[in-house]
């Protein structure tokens, strides 16, 4: 990016675009564009205007220490904030109703998905707290300091690039069998996960050749089944392993099935599986 631009002007008869500050926002003020990299400040209060922040809205910004959410926010980007190295606090004002934050942590308004933990925390270790059940894309992005990161078992899917470049990272507990996306954890290091024998995590560290540590098993459980026809069964398990069998064709549609789609990974098909529908 333009690690050296430190303010942005826009001409006052532009119809599509503001500038206040040097910060580049929308016409309306309503979206937060761009605020430069290389602008002096260590504190930024969004203004209370703004609904959304969009793509590198905040990106390599140096100086910045703390950033203010205002109760206006509705959304945020995934790639919204990152790579800013002196980021210690995301303050989220408490009138907020999609966003909140913990400890300068910033979580959505239900602390279910833990969304930025800002790269200049000092802490050596963190527990994501009990009751998240995701951990979003960039959400621990070069973090430095981390050694130690426990996801408690609450946790059900680890998003793409969920943790990145944190260099010093070397142990990493999950307590329970979530959905780990391909390079979920690309730390610029070695690292060992700690997890349960059989569950995703094993598998993920199989796949990617990343040491691996018990702290126990895995009971792999049934989590739906049905019939699809009156010859041909299917299973869903705790893995997401989808499992058909019985004898004869699979229909044309798999209404039963349509709520589990997201969770199925892994389709088994037995061999009285006569003929599969393509459209």
């Amino acid at each position: 990016g333009c690690i050296k631009l430190a303010s942005v002007t826009v001409h006052a008869d532009n119809k599509t675009f503001l500038s206040e500050n040097g910060i580049l926002y929308s016409k309306a003020m309503d979206t937060l564009l761009l605020y430069p990299p290389a602008k002096s400040g260590t504190t930024y209060t969004i203004p209370s205007t703004v609904e959304s922040l969009e793509r590198y809205a905040l990106s390599e910004v140096a100086e910045l220490t703390v950033l203010i959410i205002p109760a206006s926010v509705r959304s945020i980007n995934s790639y919204a904030i990152e790579h800013c190295a002196a980021l210690t606090a995301i303050n989220v004002d408490a009138e907020n109703e999609n966003y909140t934050s913990e400890n300068g942590i910033l979580y959505d308004i239900r602390k279910s998905n833990l969304l930025i933990y800002p790269s200049a925390k000092t802490a050596a270790d963190f527990t994501v707290p009990n009751g998240v059940e995701t951990i979003s894309v960039c959400a621990f992005n070069n973090v430095s300091a981390l050694r130690t990161l426990t996801i408690p078992g609450t946790v059900t899917a680890v998003r793409t690039e969920a943790v990145v470049n944190c260099e010093n990272l070397t142990d990493i507990y999950i307590g329970g069998s979530p959905v780990i996306e391909e390079h979920a954890f690309d730390t610029g290091s070695e690292f060992t996960l700690h997890g349960l024998t059989g569950s995703r995590v094993e598998l993920y560290a199989e796949k990617y050749g990343i040491s691996f540590v018990s702290t126990g098993s895995y009971t792999v459980s049934v989590v739906a089944q049905g019939e699809l026809t009156g010859t041909v069964s299917w299973t869903l398990d705790s893995l997401g392993t989808l499992t058909l069998t019985g004898t004869g064709a699979l229909p044309d549609t798999f209404n039963d099935l349509s709520v589990y789609a997201t969770s199925v990974r892994i389709i088994n098909i037995g061999d009285g599986i006569t003929s599969i529908p393509y459209d």
